[in-house]
């Protein structure tokens, strides 16, 4: 919808309402003048789960090549990567069902990826801090989609009685 000003987009399509728009007003190149984007709910999200993935990606690149972890690191980078991934599918869903199940498949995707950062940890491949702000990033983003799902799925059967 545009009103002259900016454009809103509409997050998740599943909805047939307009989702809940945030607006941030932004410092443009000019100091005259600021432009306004607007984000669907939902972006931050999508943002920190590609800050994940690519901490991930770094993270298994200083891992010692090794026949044990040169496995997990793959394993890892495939899971934090499928993530960031399925919730970007899970946006673009074409029912409130399949909204539900892209989540689900986005909280296996980080619960495997908490599963291997575990393991790391406890094998102490790298300095434990190293490892332990990845593992809590995870551990939060787990939380985040499980909450989402949750409440997707009670609307979702509010909305059927």
């Amino acid at each position: 919808m545009d009103n002259g000003q900016f454009t809103t987009y509409f997050f998740p399509p599943v909805r047939k309402t307009l989702s809940r728009v945030v607006l941030l007003e932004e410092a443009s190149y000019s100091n005259t003048h600021s432009e306004i984007f607007a984000l669907a709910k939902g972006d931050d999200i999508q943002d920190r789960l590609v800050k994940f993935a690519v901490a991930v990606m770094h993270l298994c690149d200083e891992l010692p090549k090794s026949a044990t972890t040169s496995p997990i690191a793959g394993q890892l980078a495939r899971s934090a990567a499928g993530a960031s991934a399925n919730y970007a599918e899970a946006r673009g869903a074409e029912s409130r069902s399949d909204f539900i199940h892209k989540l689900g498949i986005t909280y296996k995707e980080l619960n495997e990826s908490e599963n291997w950062l575990r393991l790391l940890l406890e094998g102490k491949v790298l300095p434990e801090q190293r490892i332990r702000s990845v593992y809590e990033d995870c551990s939060i983003l787990c939380r985040i989609i499980a909450a989402s799902r949750r409440t997707a799925r009670e609307r979702s059967q509010a909305n059927s009685h």
